[in-house]
């Protein structure tokens, strides 16, 4: 079986058993024209994909890590994976003689193939992959030659819908400005926001989206004239309800309501009183606002009538006597024939009025669509930009309908091996341009695998389909009819199904638990979502410990009366006194982690920990903005455009103060600070910074630097290194304005302005190690263990929220037949509508994320798992329920029906199944106490890292460098007008002699000048004699001799030989100064330094030459000559 299929559950080893099986391939080399001889060069066949870089690249470190392992007989025989990979190599490959030799040299062969080939080695993302292929068929995909890959999608979108306002403001376009005025007309006729903006940008996301394109083709297909007719049609309809189908029910109360009145009857009259017939029929004959709103969100106006109270036919209270109900029995038959009328009305209109309510709002998003699908096609053809979107888009429409893809011939020829990992995360489309590989991979007689875990699909909102996992073999998605269907046959044939159902990340306690509780959601719940049957097929799990493990569920006190707020500060008080309890069990903060669903409860809990002084890494930590040192580069950066921004430096002057703990006073108090902040004369703001600060700052320097030297600039001066802990944003800072200098342009107000959109969503890489509390996302966390979990805020909902979209296709749309497409806002009526198959779908989808999102977080404690949820007021009070024989209980008021969020789940899973409670205290469920009598152990990091404490950059006015063009030297203090000053030529030579080791190298030195266009050909002669008078000058002929650089074949042996470094960096301990010698020449403890002067001798020279000389001798060297070389004045000045 040459198609391995592994279905996996969290900790069951599928990162491992990925990795063996690339060894395995990569160590075999399968090809039968090798004969069973290995080809070192082998694994550049295998291609390795997965969903997330971070995934990829663990991937790549697993391989390596075991290749070097296996290299050393020793440590191979110590790890687990080399006994499996040797005993399944005997198995699948029998043809091959393996030993444990021959694994070992093979292993040691590949893993340095792999380190000197590192290109070669195809393990990445399937983004990755399909940018490689695009890039390799740019024009038969009909692609622009050296395009840019534009992955951020919100970026072209705001620009795309800023064009949108420009197009209809300046330009004047009728069309969409008549549909802008109507729009922003009902928003605001709706109490909705006027500003439509962020609307329309999210709307526009499904421009991007692979699982709306069907429909959104649709939209796009019909041009302005037929959106007005689809607009009109709704309208129409609607206008048709409100304005002579309600007045029409509205008759038929008021025909009943004369009746009551003319009878002397009530609402105490009537069954139910006020809320019965009674209401209903006041309703219908007074408030017809109510009706139209009530039919809008359709609610049934009177929960008499809609539990069948008209087949009860019971109208009269039981109360009512005499005249009354007399009255009543001679009307019942008026009201039963009124009645039917009115729900008649209502069934017949209600829907479809609600519906065209809600497509009122969205038909004007849908008139934009085109007009930002065509400023995002300008912008895309003017920056040469190409969508990440569009790779499998354009690979796709090549792979559904060709019988042998042409840009895969190639492909296939390479990689033999298709291995793919997290296989649940993929989306249709991804799955679809692999199959082609994977079936010619098989065809051939070669193996390739995929494995995943459909309880970790948690990305649906990216596309990605468990179910295409589900269904393997079988690819149902494929059609029938196309080319695509044809590859899938040979997955049936090939097709090795495996299951990974041992757990080996967490103690027994946690698996049973976590086998109990989602053994009983799959049975529980199996009937309202048919999918989680096939979903959940394997989720009990065997483990390999014997012992361990806590689990407890507690409920926070939170009533109808208890706000979000309290109950948030609730939650956290129990948080902070289980963190302090843990660190009382030897348990460290980096030992513990707290998962969350959103990122607003991290922000909420991170901010919390930070007031109790505990240390915490979260996402909103590890934003680029949150660095203190960040803002204030930032600031000034905003000061140079903006030098009145009073806000902002005084941001700097507090900064400042708590940074250099030096306090502002004024020289001549008292002093307005304020004022003399609002004054706009930036000379003013600078002066502060150097009177109270000592720190020396020219706005006018800062604006002629790029932006990567303005943020050097104001580390270095302002002393921002100090903060050891602000280095990884710093670099990550000065790393965001080399990428935005690189890919557009250096100016400052265009980098300010991405900025601004972007500063929420820049964070540095979470650090590894570090005596900090975890609080990150459940999203964050998959694939992660951590030895000790806090899941608190679990009580997400898992029903669809109001504001969920469902995208449905009416293609018997009897209001507008132009549009089959309908967007409608999800809600519970629709289950028994015309939609209901497609509500009961997406309840369903909604349901497994829910429950999804659940597993993951569950699963990644090792050792302790806390659960916090909200109260149950159903379960209050009660103890959990032995089971009966027949599985059922008397607490059926507490059932399925009635599960809304997680925290129900939970409350109905211990009120039933939880059979072994360990104890309960307070509104804590202990569920099982570690057993184990192990002490935790904090796991060291044995990852050898290096710690940057302090960024080290040099002074950009002291460099001294060439552009490599005939105008200008390289930085911004060497002007024009210095090029062509007398110092030319001294510069010239200067920049030359960078180039020289011996008197041999300087003919190849001027060349270089001559190729960057410093100097015309016909100046080579004058400037090779100058440098070559120069270097035969007695003092220093010696040092430039053919035999003096030991780095020459030649000279190695030569005991004279000296190893040369020219403008090497010398970074001085303690002051960080960065100093930079012309040239050194090293010998053992002897030590030779030249340093090329142009211009006029100047003491000054001594001290700097003498300074670097210090460094050396700090360095070890005993020895050290100095020689102060005046290239234009021929003159050789050696330094005592």
């Amino acid at each position: 079986m040459l198609f391995s299929i592994y279905r996996s559950s969290a900790g069951s080893g599928k990162t491992y058993t990925l990795t063996k099986e690339y060894i395995k391939i990569a160590l075999a080399s399968p090809n039968p024209e090798l004969l069973g001889e290995f080809d070192v060069h082998y694994y550049r066949h295998i291609l390795a994909v997965t969903f997330t870089n971070d995934a990829a690249k663990e991937m790549k470190q697993r391989i390596v890590s075991k290749l070097d392992a296996f290299s050393v007989l020793e440590t191979a025989e110590e790890d687990s994976m080399f006994h499996d990979v040797l005993k399944e190599l005997k198995e699948e490959y029998p043809q091959i003689e393996i030993t444990k030799e021959e694994i070992v040299k093979r292993s040691k062969a590949l893993h340095q193939t792999i380190l000197h080939h590192y290109s070669d080695f195809a393990v990445s993302t399937i983004d990755s992959f399909s940018k490689r292929i695009v890039q390799a068929f740019t024009k038969d995909l009909d692609l622009p030659p050296n395009f840019e890959i534009q992955m951020d999608i919100e970026e072209a979108l705001e620009e795309a819908v800023s064009r949108m306002y420009h197009k209809i403001g300046e330009r004047g376009d009728n069309h969409l400005s008549e549909v802008m005025k109507e729009f922003v007309l009902k928003e605001t006729q709706d109490e909705k926001s006027w500003n439509v903006d962020r609307g329309l940008l999210d709307f526009g996301k499904i421009i991007f989206e692979e699982a709306k394109k069907h429909s959104v083709d649709k939209i796009k297909a019909l041009t302005q004239t037929q959106l007005k007719m689809v607009k009109a049609d709704y309208l129409t309809y609607i206008g048709k309800v409100e304005n002579e189908i309600i007045p029409q029910a509205g008759d038929f109360g008021r025909i009943l309501l004369n009746a009551f009145e003319e009878n002397g009857l009530v609402a105490k009259d009537f069954h139910y009183s006020s809320r019965g017939i009674y209401n209903y029929v006041l309703i219908y004959a007074t408030n017809e606002d109510k009706v139209k709103d009530d039919w809008d969100k359709q609610k049934p106006l009177n929960s008499y009538i809609a539990n069948d109270g008209l087949k009860l036919n019971k109208w009269a209270a039981k109360a009512t006597k005499g005249s009354s109900l007399e009255a009543i029995k001679e009307l019942s038959p008026m009201i039963k024939e009124m009645v039917l009328k009115i729900e008649t009305l209502k069934t017949e209109f209600q829907e479809k009025y609600a519906y065209s309510r809600m497509m009122r709002r969205f038909i004007f998003q849908m008139m934009f669509l085109e007009e930002i699908g065509n400023q995002i096609e300008y912008l895309k053809e003017k920056k040469n930009h190409v969508y990440l979107s569009e790779f499998n888009e354009k690979i796709n429409k090549i792979v559904e309908n060709e019988p042998v893809p042409y840009i895969f011939e190639r492909i296939g020829e390479k990689f033999k091996h298709i291995l793919i990992d997290e296989f649940q995360d993929t989306s249709k489309m991804q799955w679809h341009n692999l199959i082609p590989l994977v079936s010619n991979s098989l065809a051939n007689g070669m193996r390739s695998m995929v494995v995943g875990d459909a309880k970790q699909a948690i990305y649906r909102w990216r596309s990605g389909d468990a179910d295409l996992l589900v269904n393997l073999p079988n690819v149902p998605s494929a059609d029938p009819d196309s080319m695509l269907a044809e590859h899938t046959e040979i997955f049936k044939e090939h097709a090795n199904q495996q299951i990974l159902g041992t757990n080996r990340r967490s103690d027994p306690n946690i698996v049973d638990f976590n086998n109990k509780l989602f053994h009983f959601v799959r049975k529980r719940f199996d009937s309202v979502c048919p999918d989680l049957a096939s979903h959940y097929a394997e989720v009990i799990q065997e483990t390999v410990f014997e012992t361990g493990g806590h689990v407890s569920v507690r409920f926070v006190e939170k009533d109808k009366n208890t706000s979000q707020k309290e109950y948030q500060e609730r939650t956290f008080t129990y948080c902070l006194d289980l963190v302090k309890k843990l660190q009382k069990q030897d348990y460290k903060l980096e030992d513990i982690t707290i998962l969350v669903r959103t990122n607003g409860m991290g922000a909420f809990l991170a901010e919390k920990f930070i007031e109790q002084k505990i240390p915490v890494i979260s996402g909103d930590s590890l934003l680029l903005v949150s660095s203190k040192v960040v803002q204030t580069i930032i600031n000034f950066m905003f000061l140079l455009q903006q030098p009145d921004d009073a806000p902002r430096k005084l941001e700097i002057i507090e900064f400042l103060e708590n940074h250099l703990e030096q306090k502002y006073q004024s020289e001549n108090p008292p002093f307005d600070l304020a004022g003399e902040l609002n004054n706009e004369d930036e000379e003013n703001f600078t002066k502060i910074i150097k009177e109270q600060f000592k720190k020396t700052l020219s706005m006018p320097v800062l604006r002629h630097l790029s932006l990567y030297e303005i943020a050097e600039e104001l580390i270095r001066e302002l002393e921002l290194y100090r903060h050891h802990t602000e280095q990884l944003y710093i670099q990550k800072l000065l790393d965001v304005l080399f990428e935005f200098s690189r890919n557009k342009n250096d100016n400052l107000l265009d980098f300010l302005e991405h900025w601004e959109r972007k500063k929420g969503r820049i964070s540095i890489s979470s650090p590894e190690g570090g005596a900090a509390l975890r609080v990150m996302t459940i999203h964050k966390s998959k694939g992660l263990e951590f030895p000790v979990v806090i899941m608190p805020f679990a009580d997400w909902k898992v029903t669809p929220r109001g504001s969920s979209q469902l995208w449905v296709e009416w293609e018997d749309n009897p209001i507008a037949p132009e549009l089959s497409t309908m967007i409608l806002s999800m809600r519970e009526t629709m289950k028994d509508g015309i939609f209901s198959e497609n509500y009961k779908q997406e309840w369903s989808l909604n349901f497994i994320d829910a429950i999804n999102n659940l597993y993951v977080g569950l699963t990644r404690p090792t050792e302790k798992l806390f659960i916090m949820t909200k109260e149950v007021s159903k379960l209050e009070n009660k103890k959990p329920v032995k089971k009966k024989a027949n599985n059922t209980t008397k607490e059926d008021n507490f059932g399925i029906d009635k599960v809304k969020d997680i925290a129900d789940l939970l409350g109905l899973f211990l009120l039933r199944e939880a059979e072994h409670i360990h104890k309960i205290e307070a509104r804590e469920y202990v569920l099982s106490e570690d057993d184990s009598n192990k002490k935790h152990k904090t796991k060291m990091n044995d990852k050898q890292s290096l710690n940057i404490k302090e960024l080290v950059s040099t002074e950009a006015r002291n460099k001294i460098r060439v552009r490599k063009n005939n105008l200008r030297y390289d930085e911004s203090y060497l002007t024009v007008e210095d090029f062509y000053d007398s110092r030319k030529d001294g510069l010239l030579m200067h920049y030359a002699f960078e180039k020289i080791f011996t008197i041999n190298d300087t003919s190849k030195a001027v060349q270089t000048l001559i190729n960057e266009g410093l100097i015309a050909e016909d100046e080579r002669e004058s400037l090779e004699n100058k440098m070559k008078d120069v270097m035969r000058l007695q003092q220093i002929e010696e040092f430039f001799r053919p035999d003096i650089d030991i780095s020459q074949k030649e000279n190695a042996n030569n005991p004279n030989a000296y190893k040369i470094l020219n403008e090497q960096e010398i970074i001085q301990k303690g002051n960080r100064r960065v100093l930079r010698p012309d040239r050194m020449m090293i010998k053992g403890d002897t030590a030779i330094l030249i340093d090329y002067k142009t211009g006029q001798i100047d003491p000054k020279h001594h001290q700097q030459i003498n300074g670097y000389a210090t460094a050396l001798y700090q360095m070890g060297k005993r020895k050290v000559r100095r020689f102060l070389v005046y290239t234009e004045k021929m003159k050789i000045i050696e330094v005592d």
